[in-house]
């Protein structure tokens, strides 16, 4: 059941990216900006239930790269909007579109992970299950 869960996550997270894409190619930016914060929330907490079993497999460096880039990507958001620079130019408008289009490297990047770690459960499940046979 939990295994069916993950795989619905993976499918709706695949969809709202494509959604993602296109919204930025069409050029709705409020809607994208909107679509992209919830995403990233949703994606969050998909890696933060899904952290345990990364850790517990041979992607561990991928979680583990996931949450460094998600951490720096905050880091830079917030060191941002704590400047003046948004201020007074139009680089600051630039600066601050940066972590959000970085964004969406980090969530392509967690999306494939957590691909390869379902393929790497199921198989692993099916091994178990050929093997108790």
């Amino acid at each position: 059941m939990i295994m069916l869960l993950k795989k619905i996550d993976l499918v709706l997270q695949a969809i709202a990216y494509g959604f993602l894409i296109a919204f930025l190619i069409a050029g709705h930016q409020i809607n994208f900006t909107d679509l992209l914060i919830i995403y990233v929330w949703w994606q969050f907490a998909s890696a933060a239930l899904n952290t345990w079993s990364f850790l517990k497999s041979p992607y561990s460096k991928k979680i583990k790269i996931y949450w460094i880039l998600t951490a720096s990507d905050l880091f830079i958001l917030f060191g941002i909007i704590n400047t003046e620079i948004l201020n007074y130019s139009y680089a600051g408008e630039i600066i601050s579109f940066t972590p959000l289009y970085g964004t969406l490297g980090i969530a392509a990047w967690y999306w494939y992970s957590y691909l390869k770690l379902l393929r790497y459960t199921d198989y692993k499940n099916e091994i178990t299950g050929i093997i108790k046979s």
